[in-house]
C-alpha cells in the first residue's frame, strides 16, 4: 500500500511536471507573440521611414519648385529689364545722332553765313533760326527728362513689386521651412517616444523572461533534488520491507524447520522410549511427566518469542506509518509550493498579457497619431500647393500688367516719335533745300582744300620715310658694329680665363717644386745643424729682384 501510494504521488509530480511542460509552452507561445509584436514595430518603423522619406522627397521637389520659379521669374524680370534698356538706349542713341546730325548741319550754315554774308536782315534770319534751334533742343530734352523720369518711375515700382514679391516668397520659404522644422520635430518627438517605450518593454520582457527563467531553473531543480530524494526514500523503503520481509520469510522457515525437526525427533524418542519402556510404564511414568512439563515450559517460551515477534512487526509498521505519514506532509508540501509557484506564474502571465495589451493599445494610439500627423502634413501640403497656385496667378497676373504697361509705352514712345518726325520734316522741308545748296558748294570748296591738305600731307609722310629709311640703315650698321664689339670682348674674356688658369697652374707648380726645395733644405741644414726656410714670399722677391 505504501509503495502504491509512493507511486501515485511520483505519477501526481509527473502530472506537475506535465503542467509546467504545458506552461513553458504557454510561454514559448508568448514569446512568439512578442516576436511577432516586434515584427510589427519594425513594419511600423519602416513604414514611419518611409513616410519620412516620401515627406521630405515632397518637401525637396516643392523648395525645388520654388527655386526654380524664383528664379524664372528673376530672369523674366531681368530679362524685360535689360529689353526696356537697350530699347531706351537704342532711342537716346537714334535721338542723340539726329540732333548731333542738326547741330552740324546748323554749325555749318553758321559759319557759312558768319564767313560769307554780312547783312542785318541774313543775321535776323540766323538768330530766328538759332532760335528756333535752342527752343526745340530745350523741348527735346524736356521731353528726354519725362522719358527719363518716367522710365526711373517705372524701374522704381518694379523694384518695389519684385521686393514685395521676393518678400512674399521669402515669407513662404520660411513658413515652409517652420512647418517641416515643426513635423521633423514631432516625428522625432514621436520616434523617440515609440524608442523609450520600445525600449522600456523590451527592458520589462527581458526582466520578466529572466525571472521566469530563474523560476523555472529554481523549480526545476527543486524538482529534481525533490524527485532524487523520493525516488532515493522510495527505493529505501522498498529495499527494507523487502529486506525485511525476506529475514521474517527465512526466520518463519528456519523456525518451522527446527520445530518439525525437534518435534519429529521428539516423537521417535518417545516412541521409542514408548516402545522401550512400555513394558516399564510403572517405573518410567515420573521421568515421562517431568519430561511433559518441560516440553510444557518450551512451548510456552515459544509462545512468548512469537508473541515478542509479534509486537516487534507492530512497531516497525507504526514507524513506517509514521515515514509514510511525514512522505506524505512533505508531498503535501510540495504541492502547495507547487501550487503557488503556478499562481505566480497565472499572475506573471496575466501581467504579461496586460503589458501585451498596454503596448498594442499604445501602438494603435501611436499609429492613430501618425495617421493624424500624415493628414496634417497632406493638410499642409495641399496650403503650399494652393499657395503655390496663387503665386502663380498673381505672377501671371503681374507679368500681363507688365505686357500692358510695355505695349503702351511702345505706343506713348511711337506716337511722340511720330509727332517729332513729322515736325523735323516740316521744318526741314522749309529751310533744308536752301540749306542743302549751301551745304554742297561749301563741301566742294571743302573737298577742294582737303585735296590740297592732303597733297600737303602726302609731301611729309613721304619725307618722314625717307628719313625712317634712312634711321634704319643707320640702326643697321650700329648693330653689327655693336656685335662686332661684343665678340671681340668674348674673345678677350677666353683669352683672360685661359691666361688666368695657366698662371694658376704655375703658381701650384712652383708651390709644389718649393715645398719639395724646402724639404730638401730641412733635411741637409738638419745634417749640417743650420737651417733656413724658404717661404713663397721668398722666391716672390728673387723672381722680382731677377726680374
Amino acid at each position: 500500500m505504501e509503495c502504491d501510494n509512493l507511486k501515485r504521488r511520483i505519477d501526481e509530480l509527473t502530472f506537475g511536471g506535465q503542467g509546467v511542460a504545458a506552461m513553458r509552452d504557454d510561454l514559448d507561445a508568448c514569446r512568439h507573440r512578442e516576436t511577432a509584436l516586434q515584427y510589427e514595430l519594425e513594419q511600423a518603423r519602416h513604414a514611419l521611414n518611409s513616410i519620412k522619406g516620401h515627406h521630405d522627397f515632397m518637401m525637396r521637389e516643392r523648395e525645388g519648385q520654388v527655386v526654380m520659379e524664383a528664379e524664372k521669374g528673376d530672369h523674366e524680370w531681368q530679362a524685360r529689364l535689360a529689353d526696356i534698356d537697350t530699347r531706351y538706349k537704342m532711342q537716346l542713341r537714334h535721338l542723340s545722332e539726329d540732333r548731333d546730325a542738326a547741330q552740324a548741319e546748323c554749325d555749318l550754315l553758321r559759319r557759312r553765313a558768319m564767313s560769307q554774308v554780312e547783312d542785318s536782315a541774313y543775321k535776323q534770319q540766323l538768330a530766328a533760326i538759332t532760335c528756333d534751334r535752342d527752343r526745340d533742343n530745350r523741348e527735346w530734352q524736356l521731353k528726354l527728362q519725362l522719358k527719363e523720369h518716367e522710365l526711373d518711375e517705372e524701374r522704381i515700382r518694379f523694384g518695389q513689386e519684385k521686393r514685395e514679391k521676393d518678400a512674399r516668397i521669402r515669407q513662404l520659404a520660411e513658413e515652409k521651412r517652420r512647418d517641416a522644422e515643426q513635423s521633423e520635430d514631432r516625428l522625432r518627438t514621436s520616434t523617440k517616444k515609440l524608442e523609450d517605450r520600445m525600449r522600456e518593454m523590451l527592458d520589462r520582457r527581458e526582466q520578466l523572461s529572466r525571472q521566469l527563467a530563474d523560476k523555472e531553473n529554481e523549480f526545476d531543480d527543486r524538482l529534481k533534488c525533490k524527485g532524487t530524494e523520493w525516488r532515493s526514500q522510495f527505493d529505501a523503503v522498498e529495499d527494507n520491507l523487502q529486506s525485511e520481509i525476506l529475514k521474517l520469510k527465512n526466520e518463519n522457515a528456519l523456525m518451522n524447520s527446527n520445530h518439525t525437526i525437534e518435534t519429529d525427533s521428539k516423537v521417535q524418542e518417545l516412541r521409542d522410549e514408548l516402545r522401550k519402556r512400555a513394558e516399564d510404564y510403572e517405573t518410567l511414568s515420573s521421568n515421562l511427566k517431568a519430561r511433559i512439563a518441560a516440553a510444557e515450559t518450551e512451548a510456552r517460551s515459544l509462545a512468548t518469542e512469537a508473541k515478542n515477534h509479534d509486537n516487534n512487526m507492530k512497531d516497525e509498521r507504526e514507524k513506517n506509518r509514521q515515514q509514510q505519514s511525514k512522505s506524505k506532509l512533505q508531498v503535501e508540501a510540495l504541492e502547495r509550493h507547487l501550487k503557488e509557484e503556478n499562481d505566480k506564474l497565472t499572475l506573471a502571465q496575466d501581467k504579461f498579457h496586460e503589458l501585451s495589451s498596454k503596448f498594442k493599445s499604445e501602438l494603435e494610439k501611436q499609429v492613430k497619431s501618425m495617421h493624424e500627423d500624415e493628414n496634417k502634413l497632406k493638410a499642409d501640403n495641399r496650403k503650399l500647393l494652393s499657395d503655390l497656385q496663387s503665386m502663380k496667378q498673381e505672377k501671371e497676373t503681374v507679368v500681363a500688367k507688365l505686357k500692358d504697361k510695355e505695349k503702351e509705352h511702345k505706343q506713348h514712345l511711337e506716337k511722340e516719335l511720330k509727332a517729332v518726325e513729322g515736325k523735323v520734316k516740316v521744318r526741314l522741308e522749309k529751310s533744308w533745300v536752301e540749306k542743302l545748296k549751301r551745304t554742297e558748294e561749301s563741301a566742294a570748296q571743302e573737298m577742294e582744300r582737303a585735296r590740297d591738305g592732303h597733297k600737303r600731307v602726302e609731301g611729309d609722310l613721304t619725307r618722314e620715310m625717307q628719313m625712317l629709311q634712312k634711321g634704319e640703315v643707320e640702326s643697321k650698321r650700329l648693330n653689327e658694329e655693336f656685335k662686332k664689339k661684343v665678340r671681340q670682348l668674348r674673345q678677350s674674356e677666353l683669352e683672360l680665363q685661359q691666361r688666368l688658369t695657366q698662371m694658376e697652374d704655375s703658381k701650384r707648380e712652383r708651390e709644389r717644386s718649393l715645398s719639395r726645395s724646402n724639404s730638401i733644405a730641412r733635411a741637409n741644414s738638419i745634417i749640417s745643424g743650420d737651417y733656413t726656410e724658404v717661404t713663397p714670399d721668398d722666391v716672390d722677391r728673387k723672381e722680382l729682384s731677377t726680374l
